[in-house]
């Protein structure tokens, strides 16, 4: 499972999670199924996000410079899944969801 890191222009952190990058699966669920992709994502980024503001402003000041570490939005970060299909009851979980996640389909 692949998870990147990075800011947006507005400043609001965005985290990208795909199972197509490594080809995650698993037998029942079948290849980039949201399941597996959302749960490392809620899992593994969005509450590393939480936990690591310092270290993820750390490495925004390193690549983009201080001006733009200051200025990132903690409010309301945002979380793109990238996966081969998501189920009707993926998308309907996802959208009762608090957070920002976009489903993308490829």
């Amino acid at each position: 499972m692949a998870t990147v890191y990075r800011p947006i222009r507005s400043g609001v952190p965005v985290i990208f999670c795909s199972a197509l990058l490594t080809h995650a699966h698993t037998p029942s669920q079948g290849p980039g199924r949201l399941s597996s992709v959302v749960a490392h994502g809620l899992g593994h980024g969005l509450s590393w996000l939480d936990s690591a503001h310092h270290e993820f402003e750390a490495l925004v000041k390193e690549k983009l410079g201080a001006e733009a570490a200051e200025s990132i939005d903690w409010r309301n970060p945002r979380m793109v899944c990238i996966a081969a299909s998501f189920s009707h009851h993926d998308r309907v979980a996802v959208h009762r969801l608090h957070e920002r996640i976009d489903l993308e389909d490829c």
